[in-house]
């Protein structure tokens, strides 16, 4: 009998959807905690909007931990700049 344990997760691909080729994202954070996400391409007539996404930040955490993971790249946060000391 099937348990929680041996039940493999399954995503239900639509075939008829297309995939896209992006080489940038701009991510904006909103006032209500979520964040719009516009994935865009480089090509020589211009940057064009490929999709976009609104997604939660605990489901972005899981999406950037998943593709650093695959890109065995792992940033580090940058220190916070002083600033400047004011001229007189």
């Amino acid at each position: 009998m099937p348990n929680k344990r041996n039940i493999v997760p399954t995503i239900r691909a639509n075939d008829n959807l297309q995939t896209l080729y992006v080489d940038g994202a701009e991510i904006h954070k909103r006032n209500d905690g979520m964040h719009f996400i516009r994935f865009t391409a480089g090509l020589p007539e211009g940057t064009f909007e490929q999709f976009r996404i609104i997604i939660d930040a605990e489901h972005l955490h899981k999406i950037i931990d998943a593709m650093c993971s695959n890109a065995n790249y792992y940033p580090e946060k940058p220190a916070k700049r002083k600033k400047a000391a004011t001229q007189k």
